[in-house]
């Protein structure tokens, strides 16, 4: 009997030592917020249409009037791949209507491979390269190089939210709720 009691006792104290403790959680969203508007231009993944070769690019002032969630991935990681799914499934449902865009981390003579990936994920709104400012955590959003990380501006594209890890749809909703209300 005490060699089972014994035996049930390690067993409980293994799966202790093997659970996660809360510091080793997930990620946490953080409010992060901006209280000017963030300046950022990216060129856009694949050729620039003919009839608008300006309306190629993800930028501040293109994004501006409407509540918008940009996503920083890297076509190598499968939490990425994830991540645009996510949001594709907010962007398609989310009412009021928002912004979505895909920032690539990847070497920009990769740029073939980044338009294959939104391509063969359907992704309905634009992917863009990051430029060197960005890649090396100096440009608006911040240490942004980790990918996923997830932001969403306001209408008047301040930085009101950020989650780097994986965010899910729920949490990119709850993101968006804090911002449009």
């Amino acid at each position: 009997m005490r060699t089972q009691v014994r035996r049930s006792a390690g067993f409980i104290l293994c799966l202790a030592a093997c659970a996660p403790n809360s510091s080793a959680r997930a990620p946490q969203a953080s409010p992060d917020a901006t209280l000017v508007p963030l300046d950022f231009r990216y060129a856009s993944v694949g050729p620039a249409p003919a009839s608008a070769p300006s309306a190629h690019e993800v930028s501040a002032e293109r994004m501006r009037g409407r509540a918008t969630v940009i996503v920083f991935l890297a076509t190598y990681d499968m939490a990425s791949q994830a991540q645009a799914r996510f949001l594709t499934k907010v962007f398609r449902s989310h009412t009021p209507r928002i912004n979505a865009a895909a920032i690539l981390l990847d070497p920009p003579e990769n740029e073939p491979l980044l338009a294959a990936f939104g391509e063969t994920l359907r992704l309905p709104y634009p992917l863009a390269i990051a430029d060197r400012e960005l890649l090396a955590g100096r440009g608006p959003f911040g240490d942004a190089h980790a990918v996923p990380t997830t932001v969403i501006l306001d209408e008047l594209g301040r930085m009101r939210w950020k989650h780097v890890g994986l965010a899910k749809d729920a949490e990119i909703e709850h993101g968006l709720a804090d911002v449009t209300q």
